[in-house]
């Protein structure tokens, strides 16, 4: 009696998943890819949605693929006209990689489609406009600027919008801040607090920023950061109390002090 033979039964091959293909499509900056991990997505749901077409642009966007952008943006329906800043800011990543130009070129499709340049979400980051984000590159800084970016955010507006010189006190160049105060842009009660507290960290040109602020600007190192009536998350006084609270801080200490008992 023979025993019949068994065949080893193959698995099914495994069905390209959606999103991967529109990855691959990123990669080979490939419409006619990216159209057809749309095309999956369409079949597996019974229609394309917008949280698909969301998905994909907002992955182009982030890899800075302006030539996809503009196809998503002219093919399907998607709207990008009340996309908060953060969305867009995940482009900024790439400006370091694939250089400032990329990432400008699909700033450009997106103003041109609709994109406002001050957009803003509910909270977080989403509440900052794109220029609080791009202030590291003033190529970036300046196409806000040229795009009708607002600047003069001040103390008075809603607290998650400081004032974007406190920004540029922390984390930008004397340049920077110089160009946005030329367009408008305002001191807050923290510039300088903001300022000491990138100091603390050590690097001379947040300390060449703490200089500039007291010495060429006028900021009162004794300045309270906020008003006596009112009590904010943060807020720790004096300059001094920043540098205090953030340790670290031998040389803006030293500095503010000396200042200080010169007054």
């Amino acid at each position: 009696m023979t025993t019949p033979s068994t065949s080893s039964s193959q698995p099914p091959p495994q069905k390209p998943v959606p999103i991967d293909v529109i990855a691959e499509g990123l990669t080979q900056n490939s419409t006619a890819i990216v159209q057809q991990g749309l095309d999956l997505f369409a079949n597996s749901r019974g229609g394309l949605n917008s949280f698909a077409l969301d998905r994909a642009l907002s992955l182009a966007v982030k890899r800075a693929k302006p030539d996809i952008v503009r196809y998503l943006l002219d093919t399907t329906d998607v709207k990008v006209e009340s996309w908060p800043s953060a969305r867009i800011n995940s482009a900024m990543d790439m400006a370091g990689k694939e250089g400032v130009g990329r990432v400008i070129e699909v700033l450009e499709v997106l103003v041109e489609k609709g994109w406002d340049v001050n957009g803003r979400g509910q909270g977080g980051s989403d509440s900052l406009p794109l220029v609080y984000h791009v202030y590291g590159s003033e190529e970036l800084l300046r196409w806000c600027l040229d795009h009708g970016a607002r600047v003069d955010y001040s103390d008075t507006d809603p607290p998650n919008v400081p004032p974007l010189l406190e920004y540029i006190g922390k984390g930008g160049t004397i340049s920077t801040f110089k160009l946005l105060m030329e367009d408008g842009a305002k001191l807050g009660r923290r510039t300088l607090h903001r300022a000491v507290e990138g100091a603390s960290s050590g690097e001379s040109e947040r300390m060449e920023m703490v200089r500039f602020l007291v010495e060429e600007m006028g900021c009162d190192v004794n300045g309270m950061d906020m008003p006596e009536d009112k009590r904010y998350p943060a807020h720790y006084g004096t300059p001094l109390n920043y540098a205090a609270h953030n340790g670290r801080a031998v040389e803006v200490v030293k500095y503010l002090l000396e200042v200080s008992l010169a007054m």
